[in-house]
């Protein structure tokens, strides 16, 4: 059951057709797990990330992570940012 509504801009489609297919089959299934999440912040954790501010990111294969914003007053979960996790935190979290 979708309890939330996923808003995907444009660029955020750009960036998933980018991906390989092993990517697009869990970004599906992490946004899927999302919208049916009660509380979808508990989902990924709350970090910097290089271009979006703080946001919620979770992970979606070893090296690519979802980045988005939870609207809980509309119950909307903006998808922010699709990627590897340099592209994501814009560098590697070890350096």
């Amino acid at each position: 059951m979708t309890l939330w509504h996923i808003d995907e801009p444009e660029h955020v489609s750009k960036q998933f057709r980018k991906l390989g297919s092993a990517e697009k089959k869990q970004y599906r299934e992490t946004v899927r797990n999302l919208a049916s999440e009660e509380h979808p912040n508990n989902f990924g954790e709350f970090v910097p990330t290089k271009k979006h501010g703080k946001c919620w990111v979770t992970r979606i294969t070893n090296s690519y992570r979802l980045a988005y914003r939870v609207y809980q007053d509309t119950k909307i979960i903006q998808i922010v940012a699709v990627g590897d996790h340099k592209e994501i935190f814009g560098k590697d979290k070890h350096s």
